[in-house]
């Protein structure tokens, strides 16, 4: 899933539209890491 599949209502308190903002790029984020971890593994068990 890519931080661009995900809708962000841009209407409401600025403080709630960033709070949910920010907590979707960390998800992203952490996402990202897991995904290049399991592929680092997957990588190094085949080799």
């Amino acid at each position: 899933m890519a931080l661009t599949d995900i809708y962000h209502n841009k209407i409401g308190q600025p403080q709630v539209v960033y709070g949910e903002l920010g907590h979707a790029i960390e998800k992203a984020v952490e996402r990202s890491k897991a995904e290049k971890r399991l592929w680092n593994l997957k990588r190094s068990i085949e080799t």
